[in-house]
């Protein structure tokens, strides 16, 4: 944490240990943004994966650049449509919605088979209000 927001995942698939950057930094088009890593940036992962995850004397064996979707006040979106009963919509959750999806599919499954109520803060109301967050732990 601090100013800049990284973290680690350990190796799958022989691919080796994972160290990324997710400070968020804008409006991201995928289809014009640039992609290039830059060297100036790679002291940030070296420092982070030295001291924080213990990763001494590790060689990198490849960088990118990715990005993902993520919602302005940075929580998933699961609601029904306001005008449609027979719509409902889940998203806001590219890479992180992967990781629960198992959690986020009974939630909407519950409010679709037994009219449960989603919480209040995955709802699209809670989007009208909310000023953009600089990361997801800012509220």
């Amino acid at each position: 944490m601090g100013e800049r927001i990284m973290y680690g995942v350990p190796d799958y698939d022989g691919r080796g240990f994972k160290v990324a950057d997710d400070t968020r930094e804008g409006a991201f088009d995928p289809s014009t943004a640039d992609r290039e890593v830059r060297v100036r940036n790679w002291h940030r992962f070296d420092s982070t994966s030295a001291t924080d995850f213990q990763l001494y004397g590790c060689a990198m064996t490849e960088a990118r650049v990715c990005q993902y979707s993520n919602s302005p006040n940075g929580h998933f979106l699961l609601d029904q449509h306001p005008e449609a009963e027979n719509v409902f919509l889940a998203g806001a959750g590219c890479g992180h919605g992967f990781k629960l999806g198992p959690v986020l599919g009974r939630m909407m499954a519950e409010r679709v088979l037994e009219a449960l109520p989603i919480p209040e803060v995955f709802r699209l109301e809670s989007l009208q209000s909310t000023r953009s967050l600089s990361n997801q732990f800012e509220h």
